[in-house]
C-alpha cells in the first residue's frame, strides 16, 4: 500500500524529466516550410592569421595553402591555444529571393570577405591582428549579393575565449530567417515577459500593502522583494538568451550584461529567499551565502565595467560558486523536510528540475545527448512557480493575520475611544474643544476633564512614549489612575505625583509626560503643573500677547519624586489656553523641518480669534498641509483648546 502512495508521487515527476531529456523543445515539426540550405559540411579551415599583400588585402584569399576539413558545429580540433583562425566555404547557387548567410553564433571577433574586402564585421582588429570583444550575438544574418553561387566566403577569426569559429551556417531568404528566428525564440521570449509579469504583479501587491502591515509581518515580507527581485532578474536574462532580443535592440555587450546581471542576480535572490524561508539551525549559511553572491555581483560587474576584469572571466568563478552553494543549500532545503515543511517540497520539486534541466541542456552543448533546442528556461519556470507557490502561502497568510490585526484595532480603538471624553463638558463661562488624531488605529495620547462645580474645571493631557497598543494599553492605566486620583483633583502637582507613585512600577521601559491644569473662573485663575509635557499655551486677546507656561517637573515612570509644582496664571474673558502634545510640534514636512514652536506660535496669533472647536480643526488642517506629500503623522497629535468667554 505504502509503496502505491509513493509511486502515485513520484510518477509525475519522473515523466517529467523523461519527456525533458527526450528533446521536448525540438520545434522541427513547427518549422517545415523552413528549408534552407546547410553549410554545415562544407567549410575548410586553417590556423593563424594571414598576412596582408601589396594592396592591403590578406593573401590568404587566394585559395591555396594548407586548409584542411571541418564539420560545424564541432569546428576544427587541433587549436592547441590558437587564437587566430581562418574558414571558408563555397556557397552553392540558388534562386533565393533577398539572400542572406545565417549563422548561430560568431566567436568571437570577425572579418567576413567575398572578394578582396570584408563586406561584414563584427567587432575590429587592431594593428596586430587582436581582435577587440564585442560582446555575444545569438546570430548573425548576413546578406549576399545575388551572383553568389560558386563564389567563396572567407571568414577571419580572433577569440581569447574557449570558443572560435561558428557554430552553423544556413543560406535562405532573409524573410525566411525572420520568421524562422521568431518561431524558434517566442515561447521563450514569451517565457521572459512572463516572468517579470509575475514579478511585477508581486511588486503592486507589495506596494499596496506594505504601508499597512504591522512591524511583524513587514519584516517576513522579505520573501516577496526576493520573489520580485527573482522574477525581473530571470526574465530579463531569458529574454538576453533568445535572438528576439537583438531585432528589438542590437547590442551585444549590453545585452551581455544583462544576461549575466540577471543570472548573477537570480542566484542571489534565489539564495535570500532561502534564508528567509526555511528556518533551520544551518541558517547562517545560507545567510553567509547571501553576502557572498550579491558581493561577487556586485564587484564582477563593477570591475568589468570598469575594464579591470574581462566580463567573461567572471563566469568561471560565479559557476564554481554556484556549485559549492547549490550543494550546501541543498542540504539545508532537506533537512526542513523532516519537520514537514510543505514549502520545502515545493522549493526541492522546483529547484531539482531546474538542475536537471541546466545538466540536460549541458550535455547537449557537449554533444552527449542528440541536439534538440535547449529547455533549462522550461527549468526556470518550474522553479520560479514552485517559490510562486510558497509566495502565494505567504499571501494567503498575510491576509489572514493582517484582516485579523485589522479587526483587532478597529476592536481596540472602539474601546479607547470610549475612555475619551463623549462630550464636551458644559462649563458656563468657557468653551471647550478637544482634537485626537492617533498615528495608526490607536495610540498613546489621551485626555479628561474634572468638573468640580460650576465654574470650575479640571483638564488633564498626556502623552505615553511609543506608539500603537503598548501605549494605547498604558493609556487606559492613565485613565483609571487619574479617575482614581480624584482626590487631589484640585492640587494639579499632588495628581501628578499621585499618579507617578501608582505608575512607576508598571511602565517598564515606557514613561510618561503629562499636564494638568484647574481653570477656575470665579478665582480668575488657572492652576498649571506639568511632568516633562510641552508648555501650555495662553493667547491674551486684550493685550495682544502669547505666553508659553510651563511649570518644572519631571517625566511619570521614570523618577520616585518628580517634582512637580503648581504655577499660578491670572486668566480673564477672551483668553484662550491651549494644551497639546508634542506630536503637532514634532510634525515634520517633506525636507524633515518640523512644525516647532515658532510656526505653532504664528498659526496661534494668526487665528485665535476662532471659537475653540474651529481653531483645532483649523489647526489640524494646517498640519496636514505641512506635512503633505507625506501624508503621514510620525507621533499621535492631540490638543484641547478651552476659550474663556
Amino acid at each position: 500500500m505504502m509503496a502505491t502512495r509513493i509511486s502515485k508521487k513520484i510518477a509525475a515527476p519522473l515523466a517529467l524529466l523523461a519527456l525533458i531529456f527526450a528533446g521536448c523543445g525540438d520545434n522541427g515539426s513547427a518549422d517545415e516550410p523552413y528549408s534552407p540550405a546547410n553549410l554545415s559540411a562544407s567549410f575548410e579551415y586553417r590556423w593563424g592569421d594571414s598576412p596582408a599583400g601589396p594592396d592591403g588585402a590578406p593573401l590568404w584569399l587566394d585559395g591555396k595553402g594548407p586548409w584542411k576539413r571541418c564539420l560545424l558545429p564541432a569546428g576544427p580540433k587541433d587549436r592547441h591555444g590558437r587564437n587566430s583562425l581562418w574558414m571558408r566555404v563555397t556557397l552553392p547557387a540558388g534562386g533565393w529571393e533577398s539572400p542572406a548567410l545565417l549563422t548561430s553564433g560568431i566567436h568571437q571577433v570577425c572579418e567576413v570577405y567575398l572578394g578582396k574586402r570584408p563586406f561584414y564585421r563584427f567587432g575590429s582588429f587592431d594593428a596586430n591582428g587582436k581582435g577587440i570583444f564585442p560582446g555575444y550575438k545569438w546570430f548573425h544574418l548576413i546578406r549576399l549579393p545575388r551572383d553568389f553561387g560558386g563564389r567563396t566566403l572567407y571568414f577571419r577569426f580572433y577569440s581569447e575565449f574557449q570558443s572560435i569559429g561558428l557554430s552553423s551556417a544556413v543560406i535562405d531568404s532573409n524573410a525566411d530567417h525572420l520568421r524562422h528566428i521568431v518561431r524558434q525564440d517566442i515561447l521563450k521570449f514569451s517565457l521572459g515577459i512572463v516572468f517579470m509579469i509575475l514579478g511585477f504583479l508581486v511588486l503592486l501587491y507589495y506596494g499596496a500593502r506594505v504601508r499597512r502591515w504591522r512591524g511583524d509581518m513587514i519584516e517576513g515580507s522579505a520573501i516577496f522583494l526576493y520573489f520580485i527581485l527573482a522574477s525581473f532578474s530571470i526574465g530579463a536574462a531569458v529574454i538576453a538568451d533568445t535572438r528576439i532580443k537583438e531585432l528589438i535592440v542590437d547590442e551585444p555587450q549590453a545585452w551581455l550584461y544583462v544576461r549575466l546581471i540577471g543570472m548573477y542576480v537570480f542566484v542571489s535572490a534565489i539564495t535570500g529567499f532561502i534564508y528567509h524561508v526555511f528556518e533551520t539551525r544551518f541558517r547562517i549559511v545560507s545567510k553567509v551565502f547571501v553576502v557572498v553572491f550579491f558581493s561577487f555581483s556586485v564587484l564582477s560587474i563593477a570591475l568589468s565595467l570598469a575594464g579591470a576584469v574581462p566580463v567573461m572571466s567572471t563566469i568561471l568563478p560565479f559557476n564554481i560558486l554556484v556549485l559549492v552553494g547549490v550543494f550546501l543549500l541543498f542540504l539545508i532545503i532537506v533537512s526542513t523536510f523532516r519537520k514537514g515543511n510543505r514549502e520545502s517540497y515545493l522549493f526541492v520539486f522546483g529547484i531539482m528540475i531546474f538542475l536537471v534541466t541546466g545538466v540536460r541542456d549541458a550535455l547537449v552543448d557537449l554533444g552527449v545527448l542528440p541536439r534538440y533546442e535547449f529547455v533549462n528556461h522550461w527549468g526556470m519556470l518550474v522553479m520560479v512557480f514552485s517559490i510562486g507557490m510558497i509566495v502565494v502561502y505567504r499571501i494567503v497568510d498575510f491576509n489572514r493575520r493582517y484582516y485579523g490585526y485589522s479587526h483587532e484595532m478597529r476592536l481596540a480603538r472602539r474601546i479607547q475611544m470610549s475612555v475619551l471624553p463623549g462630550e464636551r463638558p458644559e462649563v458656563p463661562g468657557m468653551e471647550v474643544a478637544a482634537a485626537y488624531h492617533p498615528m495608526v488605529s490607536i495610540g498613546g495620547d489621551f485626555y479628561s476633564y474634572r468638573h468640580f462645580r460650576e465654574r470650575k474645571l479640571g483638564v488633564f493631557i498626556s502623552d505615553i512614549s511609543g506608539h500603537g497598543v503598548p501605549s494605547a494599553l498604558i493609556s487606559l492605566m492613565v485613565k483609571v489612575i487619574f479617575d482614581y486620583e480624584s482626590g487631589n483633583g484640585e492640587d494639579p502637582a499632588a495628581l501628578l505625583a499621585g499618579m507617578n507613585d501608582r505608575l512607576l512600577e508598571k511602565m517598564e521601559s515606557n514613561f510618561l509626560t503629562a499636564c494638568y491644569a484647574v481653570i477656575d473662573l470665579d478665582r480668575g485663575r488657572a492652576s498649571i503643573a506639568s511632568a516633562g509635557h510641552p508648555p501650555t499655551w495662553i493667547l491674551k486677546r486684550s493685550a495682544g500677547s502669547l505666553r508659553e507656561i510651563k511649570p518644572r517637573g519631571r517625566l511619570i515612570g521614570c523618577f520616585k519624586d518628580i517634582a512637580s509644582a503648581t504655577k499660578e496664571v491670572p486668566i480673564e474673558s477672551g483668553d484662550k489656553i491651549i494644551m497639546i502634545t508634542d506630536g503637532i510640534l514634532e510634525a515634520r514636512n517633506i525636507a524633515g523641518e518640523m512644525f516647532g514652536s515658532r510656526e505653532f506660535a504664528e498659526f496661534i496669533k494668526l487665528m485665535g480669534y476662532l471659537p475653540a472647536g474651529d481653531f483645532s480643526n483649523a489647526l489640524m488642517e494646517r498640519l496636514k498641509k505641512w506635512i503633505r506629500p507625506e501624508k503621514r503623522f510620525e507621533d499621535d497629535l492631540t490638543m484641547v483648546v478651552v476659550d474663556i468667554l
